[in-house]
Formats: structure tokens, sequence, C-alpha cells
């Protein structure tokens, strides 16, 4: 729908500022067909390495508590990583936390697939959902029938989308085209399945979204997926949740903003979105005549 090229175009403008450079996404069903291995373990010690002998700086030492994927006979490892990178951002490991960790072995070690992507500080509650969904994909991926396949791969991705902590591991694939991040994703317009959303996925979705109390930005892409069928109750919607909002924040109040306009088509709503678009972070005073315009826009709406 045209709200998902509105968000990656101007998203893509003043975002800038808010997010560090992206890399190619890996929501979970990448990381689980691609990566060798897959850990749920707690990281006892984080050492630094000398940069002259390795490219990264920093070790994680893992104490394996449960091999999901892949065959392993040791009781630790060590997995190589760069903390101090800035962009991409690095994957993640603190001494004391517990980590679900997709890695894959070089000759020198053990590595961290997808950077920040494969590596995910989970508590047990979170960490058991994972689990659920990752032993589900692996039997899709085994399946020969590549209808059956597509179809089970729908499914499982409503399954993500479902819950707050998997929930951008399914809603990424499901409409990649509204998630700014995307926008750099080279296989962003690989369709990873064949099916169309069903009356009854989009209803689900929808009873999902009606029963978020605080969007985050990966709500967002709920609502790009189910505004088509339900325009009218998505923008009251919309409307009554940047009433309550109480972020400063500019950028996300243009999430809002931009599905509230292209969903009530009121001219003056799209002239106010189009004068925002004009502006860049680095003009003088530009949080200023942000939220100048924000504040028209909160009038008008």
């Amino acid at each position: 729908m045209k709200t998902r090229f509105i968000a990656i175009v101007l998203f893509t403008g003043w975002a800038q500022n808010a997010l560090s450079s992206p890399i190619t996404p890996q929501p979970l069903r990448k990381l689980v067909i691609e990566s060798e291995y897959i850990l749920h373990a707690d990281v006892i010690d984080v050492k630094k390495v000398n940069p002259r002998v390795r490219r990264h700086g920093a070790k994680a030492i893992l104490l394996i508590k449960e091999v999901l994927q892949g065959s392993m006979i040791e009781d630790t490892v060590e997995v190589f990583f760069r903390p101090s990178m800035i962009c991409p951002g690095p994957a993640s490991y603190e001494k004391g936390t517990t980590v679900l960790a997709f890695l894959d072995q070089l000759e020198q070690g053990y590595f961290t697939h997808a950077l920040s992507y494969g590596s995910k500080t989970l508590d047990e509650s979170a960490f058991n959902l994972y689990k659920k969904r990752i032993i589900e994909m692996q039997d899709i991926a085994d399946i020969k029938d590549e209808e059956e396949k597509s179809a089970k791969t729908i499914d499982w991705l409503i399954s993500c989308a479902m819950r707050p902590e998997t929930r951008w591991e399914g809603v990424f694939d499901l409409s990649p085209q509204s998630d700014f991040i995307s926008y750099y994703d080279p296989e962003k317009n690989m369709v990873v399945h064949n099916h169309e959303l069903t009356d009854n996925h989009k209803s689900e979705l929808m009873d999902v979204l009606l029963n978020i109390e605080s969007l985050t930005y990966k709500d967002f892409i709920l609502v790009d997926l189910v505004a088509e069928d339900h325009e009218e109750e998505v923008l009251q919607f919309l409307v009554r949740k940047l009433k309550e909002t109480e972020t400063k924040s500019s950028w996300f109040r243009r999430l809002f903003i931009e599905r509230i306009t292209e969903l009530s088509g009121k001219a003056s709503l799209k002239r106010l979105v189009k004068q925002m678009g004009k502006l860049h972070y680095t003009d003088e005073n530009y949080e200023e005549k942000v939220a100048n315009l924000q504040a028209q826009f909160m009038e008008r709406m």
C-alpha cells in the first residue's frame, strides 16, 4: 500500500541522525537457515585480544547450556568479536549475561553470524519462545514441497508477529518494504513466500495491533500490514495513540503522522507532511521547526 512507500522515502531523509547506518537485516528465519550453530549459553568472561594477532579486539567465553543447531562436544567456546565497531553494529557479549548466539566457525575460531543480529540477550521466558520458533523453522526448512513450505513459512511468520518478543522477526519478512532498514537490503525485492495473507491472518494481526498499549517502532509494520483492509479503524487507533504518546522524539511522532496522513487523505495534512519532508536535521533550529509543524498537525488531524 502507499503508506509503505511513504515510510521509506520520508524516513530515510530524516532518521539518519536517529539511527546508526544499517546493514542487511537478518531476522530469525535467515539466522536459523544460515548459521552453522545456535547456542544458548552463559557469558562467563570477556577478554581483550591483541588486535595485531586478530582483527577482533575481544573474545567472549561462553559456557554452553544448550545446543539448538549444529554439533558440539565442548562445554565452552570462544567467540571473537569487535565491541568497538560503530557501523555496522557489533555482536554484544557482556559477562554475567545469558545469550542466544548464532555462530559460524572459521579456521581462527567462532564468530557471530550477522553481527548484532546474531547475539540476543534474552530472559528465560523470551528464550523459551525463541527456542520454540527455532525448532519450528528447522522443521519447515526440511520440507521438500515448496508450496507447503511457503504456506507454513507464512503461518510461522504470523506466529512470530503475534508476540512482542519476536514481533520484528515476523513482520520484517511479512512486510519488508515498510521497514526503513530494508531500504538498504539487497534482498528487499525477494519475496520469501508465494502466498498472500489470508483474511484470518489479517484479523489475527489486527487484534494484536488494537491491544498494544504503547506502540514501538516495529509495531508500525503491523499497521502497514492491516491498514488497507481496516482503514478507518486503524486511522482512529493511530489518532488516539498519537494523542496519548508522551514521547518528545520528532522522528517517532513522524511514524504516526505519515500513516495518519495517508489514511485520512486530508489535503491540509499532506501539505504539512510535505513541508516536514523539506526539512533536514542539519537545518538551523531544525527541532523547533519540526515541533511547530507537528503541533499544527495535531490541531488539524
